[in-house]
């Protein structure tokens, strides 16, 4: 009985590693203009992919544009390879490696932030607005690299886009001054 729960499992393991292999893709982020709706404010996208070979590198990247000026864009994932070994089924942490790149036109070549490799890397950057990039496509991109453990039946990562808008100097001048003549107006009114 153990032999045959044994076949199985290698059965689905292959069956598995045929239906879809780890590659490069670009994707793009819903929505695919990220400058938030209100200033300030922020817009999230989630990403995350999934692979079923284990042994294998991806390299995949999650275009976007921004629409308006003063804008931060941060990104973060985590990913975990899950093995099958007999009856026991092991889950680890992998590293991952982020870049915050832009269009240049040509390909996504200026890189803006890089977090190394690690377990929950993170990368940041201020972002200028632009429209356009490649066709179809951003002109920023949040690019995940990683490597699939040998022996992982699946691999998958998930993480988060953030493009938050930062006003400009003058608006908190504006709020400053605002509250300053609050509170001249509330000393000066009577009890």
């Amino acid at each position: 009985m153990r032999t045959k729960a044994q076949a199985l499992f290698a059965v689905m393991s292959m069956t598995l590693a045929l239906m879809a292999s780890a590659k490069a893709a670009i994707f793009n982020t819903t929505p695919l203009d990220m400058f938030p709706t209100s200033v300030p404010g922020a817009q999230f996208s989630f990403v995350s992919n999934s692979f079923t070979t284990g042994g294998t590198s991806f390299d995949d990247l999650w275009t976007f544009d921004i629409s308006g000026n003063g804008s931060q864009g941060t990104g973060s994932a985590t990913a975990l390879s899950t093995k099958i070994t007999g009856f026991t089924i092991q889950q680890t942490p992998i590293q991952l490696q982020l870049r915050l790149l832009a269009w240049d036109g040509s390909g996504y070549g200026t890189v803006l932030s890089d977090s190394g490799s690690g377990i929950a890397p993170t990368v940041g950057a201020t972002l200028a607005a632009n429209s356009g990039g490649a066709p179809g496509h951003g002109f920023y991109a949040l690019e995940v690299i990683g490597a699939t453990p040998v022996g992982a039946v699946i691999t998958q990562y998930a993480g988060q886009l953030q493009v938050a808008a930062v006003p400009e100097p003058s608006t908190y001048a504006v709020v400053v001054g605002g509250m300053i003549l609050l509170a001249w107006r509330a000393r000066r009114r009577p009890i």
